[in-house]
């Protein structure tokens, strides 16, 4: 989790390199990283929340039983260990998931043509 911390905002630039040069199957790993955006969590022991770009962001409370929400325009990354007094929360990145939603049905549908051609 420590390495995440530093090759993280790097991978998405890389990323966003392989998007302008157009390399081959760059799909897949834009897909790995927006899934790594999905999930945010928080407890006394650990806690992790990594968003580039941005994020809309739903969270439950454990602690206090509530639901919140956040967002904001802008890359954030937080991983935590040991934090006594940190509330037990559990969210997702909806955008994230969006992204993630997008991409995957772009993955399908470039297969699907893929097959539809070379059967023809």
């Amino acid at each position: 989790m420590f390495s995440q911390a530093f090759t993280s905002p790097h991978w998405g630039v890389w990323l966003g390199v392989t998007v302008l040069e157009k390399q081959p199957n760059f799909e897949r790993q834009l897909v790995k990283f927006w899934c790594m955006q999905v999930p945010v969590f928080w407890s006394p022991m650990v806690g992790y929340f990594f968003a580039s770009g941005f994020h809309a962001t739903a969270f439950f409370n454990f602690s206090t039983l509530t639901f919140t929400g956040n967002f904001q325009l802008g890359s954030v990354y937080n991983f935590s260990l040991l934090r006594a007094g940190q509330p037990w929360q559990l969210g997702v990145n909806v955008f994230a998931i969006g992204v993630v939603l997008f991409l995957s049905s772009h993955i399908k549908g470039k297969t699907q043509d893929f097959v539809s051609n070379s059967v023809d």
